[in-house]
């Protein structure tokens, strides 16, 4: 049933709980504008909720934070109400990151839980870090991570310090739907005030010390130029400091060493997007640097850039970042001797390349895929899903997030940083680039490509979203622009089908939750194609992985089945990037 608009304004308007800056923006927004503001809620899930700041019941402002906090409050209270709780939060340098951050301190101080937060902006995997570190009970970080600036977010962490999963989050939502949209909300509040901790450096310093340990050659004479951008965001708080006592020179965008809500000086925050290293690009050709280091605001992604044999500065993309990393990783820890004897274990996404876990079997560690989102690799080492410290190898997505230790249970700028910079630093002392290292990987295990596409919707709507993927599967033919579909699989049914054989052979997707993706295998399982509507933003994503001959036969094959699966989903009326 269409909800009433007018009437929902209305109800706005007159609750004497709306901060009047909400009713002024209310009363200056366009008709399209109220309705995508007050046409439906602000969904939470397992990554919180994410969206543009400002008012209405589809926007992230005071009233939506505060309902949210005692949805989540509820949740792990009523089970046991006697029981002294800790949470810790966390935010960023977004605009209201830090009301939306003071508004959820004070509605669970009201029922007596104490709150230890940090005197300033922080990044997320110090929050996560910082759970366990005080033995906390969960933990909230206010942040929208790399979306742009007309964006927040409110994610929640729980005691082993990772992103809520399924289970947790439709327990939350219950709680949350209690109360109505508007105050007044029904609460429980205690005569004593819940204690308000301010987080001593102590919890920092821990952190920074795990980091460093993520080196494998710290002895290596250090002679490494890294040009080093928080692209405004929560990276300037640990990241430079934490190059420079790893021994490198560090060159800082000053432009974008502020804390910024408005991102004045950055084009894009995202660190995949070329865009966000105008000016980073700048300084590295005036010091001759040898990387660009870029973090996104919440600093759980870093991008990189790195100078080529003939001087020329190239953008790596998460997969080639993470493919890298495992080569070195692995390659450095069977010279030192610390590769486990039975065997280690890497942790990826499904939409990740299959490359790495190429090279991972060559040193006899496996690979395991979860859906896309951080939080199940989280959930994984929480899990202790390895049978001892050393098992771990790494964790990582093609979006640019890494985790090399188990300290933290998410994606972690930081450690990855220290890796990164002690690997080119490494091949550096080689006479090799990066460029040259991947050029060596792909002769021994072939030239594997992997591009992602989008379609962006001006709002993200559910029923349409559904229809294109339903009517792509009835629809889809055998072969594509000449490739065989040799298999399929279906993770919203947690079906595979198996067309390699004279009768298809169906089977049972184990060990995942049920989520909208779809992968296509070509030519016996030799390239794929993943379709995944974002969780978070409006918008569809389309990954493709292609391994031929040759780096450009094998780009041009991904963008032949790009086009391909573009015209298959009959994209006319969306706008796509």
């Amino acid at each position: 049933m269409k909800r009433n608009v007018d009437e929902e304004i209305e109800k706005w308007m007159k609750c004497p709980d709306v901060p009047d800056e909400l009713k002024h923006e209310i009363l200056n927004m366009s008709s399209e504008e109220k309705e995508d503001a007050f046409g439906t809620n602000l969904a939470f899930g397992t990554a919180g909720m994410r969206g543009k700041i400002g008012a209405g019941s589809n926007r992230m402002n005071s009233i939506i934070v505060k309902r949210a906090t005692i949805g989540y409050k509820m949740s792990f209270m009523r089970s046991n109400r006697t029981k002294q709780y800790t949470i810790v939060i966390a935010h960023d340098n977004r605009k209201n990151s830090k009301l939306f951050a003071d508004i959820a301190r004070d509605v669970l101080t009201d029922s007596n839980i104490r709150v230890i937060c940090f005197e300033s902006l922080r990044p997320t995997p110090l929050l996560s870090f910082a759970i366990r570190y005080f033995k906390a009970n969960g933990g909230i970080v206010i942040t929208a991570s790399h979306n742009p600036k007309e964006y927040n977010g409110y994610k929640i962490y729980d005691a082993k310090g990772c992103q809520i999963t399924e289970k947790k989050a439709r327990k939350i939502t219950e709680c949350i739907n209690r109360n109505p949209i508007l105050p007044p909300f029904y609460d429980e509040y205690s005569e004593e005030k819940g204690e308000v901790i301010i987080a001593k450096d102590d919890v920092e310093e821990d952190f920074l010390y795990n980091c460093k340990k993520c080196q494998l050659n710290r002895g290596e004479e250090k002679n490494l130029k890294i040009v080093f951008t928080p692209q405004h965001g929560t990276g300037s708080v640990f990241g430079p400091r934490l190059l420079e006592e790893c021994g490198y020179n560090v060159i800082k965008v000053e432009e974008q060493m502020t804390c910024d809500p408005e991102f004045s000086n950055t084009e894009c925050a995202n660190p995949e997007k070329i865009e966000a290293y105008t000016l980073a690009l700048k300084y590295a050709k005036e010091n001759d640097a040898d990387a660009i280091f870029s973090t996104d605001p919440d600093a759980d992604r870093i991008g990189v850039m790195y100078k080529k044999t003939h001087g020329e500065y190239v953008l790596l993309t998460g997969n080639e970042i993470g493919v890298l990393l495992i080569n070195y990783i692995l390659t450095e820890r069977k010279k030192n001797n610390t590769l486990p004897k039975e065997g280690g274990i890497i942790f990826q996404s499904i939409v990740t390349n299959s490359l790495g876990s190429r090279i991972a079997k060559k040193y006899n560690v496996s690979t395991k895929s979860f859906l896309t989102g951080f939080k199940y690799i989280g959930e994984a080492l929480s899990e202790q899903a390895y049978k001892s410290i050393d098992e771990f190898i790494m964790g990582y997505e093609e979006s640019c997030g890494y985790l090399i230790k188990d300290f933290c249970r998410d994606k972690d700028a930081f450690e990855a940083m220290v890796v990164i910079a002690e690997m080119i630093n490494h091949y550096k002392i080689e006479n090799k680039t990066l460029d040259d290292v991947l050029e060596e990987i792909y002769q021994e295990f072939g030239y594997t490509v992997n591009i992602n596409r989008e379609i962006n919707f001006k709002n993200m709507n559910s029923s349409i979203v559904s229809q294109k993927m339903k009517s792509l599967k009835v629809t889809l033919p055998l072969e594509l622009i000449g490739h065989k579909i040799s298999k399929v699989e279906d993770y919203l049914t947690l079906k595979s089908y198996d067309f390699t054989t004279p009768t298809p052979v169906i089977s049972e997707i184990e060990n995942l939750p049920s989520e909208n993706v779809l992968k296509l295998f070509l030519d016996n399982n030799t390239h794929w194609i993943a379709i995944r509507p974002s969780g978070t933003e409006p918008k569809i994503k389309f990954y493709y992985e292609c391994t031929t001959g040759s780096k450009e036969e094998s780009l041009r094959l991904a963008e032949d089945l790009n086009n391909e699966i573009q015209r298959l989903f009959n994209t006319d009326y969306l706008n796509l990037n």
